[in-house]
């Protein structure tokens, strides 16, 4: 008896405990359909109160259950659920010309900026870094610095000048990365995706997984917006 019940324990156990998790999502999409029956009550509705006076009806039936089993069940990712995998790349080098003083650009500013713009290609090595180490390369022989294109104190040391740049234009770079991922979260909020997954991946990039979109042409066009992103 004792090994019977361990058997039948073995196979029930799983299926409750299957059917405890699978309930949110299951009464989430009971749930959806009813909010969609609703929806389309509220367009036919004759004027923009009895349309209101709907969905409110909806919110005190509903609501807070609603709510409740949409935050509580399975989020299923791109290979099931469908939708877009986007990456995204901050124009670092775009940033440090802009940073620059303009009357002060020349050939070995121009150079070091080339040399970094092939270096980067297809990899993600820091570009501020980069930058440094074309510019040297090229700058060491003219006898130039740093200084003489970027913006400094006049309370920075000389033998300082170029790490308080370094340091200023890295600054600029996290900056600009943190206000893209903040600006692409705003309109994607707008856009009214669900779930959707926006995180930093490598120096500069940004890595976005958008379930339920299939339209590239408008999620392109709402994304490539954002300044300095490609």
């Amino acid at each position: 008896m004792k090994k019977n019940l361990g058997k039948i324990l073995i196979v029930v156990l799983p299926i409750i405990i299957s059917a405890w998790l699978l309930f949110p999502t299951y009464r989430a999409y009971e749930l959806g359909k009813i909010h969609d029956e609703y929806e389309l009550k509220a367009k036919q509705a004759k004027s923009p109160e009895d349309s209101l006076a709907v969905m409110e009806e909806f919110e005190t039936k509903y609501g807070e259950d609603f709510l409740k089993a949409k935050n509580s069940k399975l989020k299923l990712g791109l290979d099931l659920r469908g939708g877009m995998y986007v990456t995204l790349e901050i124009d670092v080098l775009k940033l440090i010309e802009e940073s620059a003083m303009k009357e002060s650009v020349d050939d070995v500013f121009t150079e070091a900026i080339e040399k970094t713009r092939t270096a980067i290609q297809n990899s993600d090595v820091d570009v501020v870094d980069e930058f440094k180490r074309n510019f040297d390369a090229v700058a060491s022989s003219k006898k130039r610095i740093l200084a003489d294109y970027f913006m400094v104190s006049d309370n920075v040391k000389p033998d300082e000048m170029d790490k308080k740049i370094i340091e200023k234009l890295k600054f600029d770079e996290n900056d600009a990365i943190d206000q893209a991922m903040q600006v692409i979260r705003q309109r994607i909020d707008k856009f009214g995706i669900a779930e959707p997954t926006i995180q930093k991946q490598g120096s500069r990039r940004i890595m976005l997984e958008l379930p339920g979109v299939t339209n590239e042409a408008e999620m392109r066009q709402l994304l490539q917006t954002t300044a300095r992103l490609e």
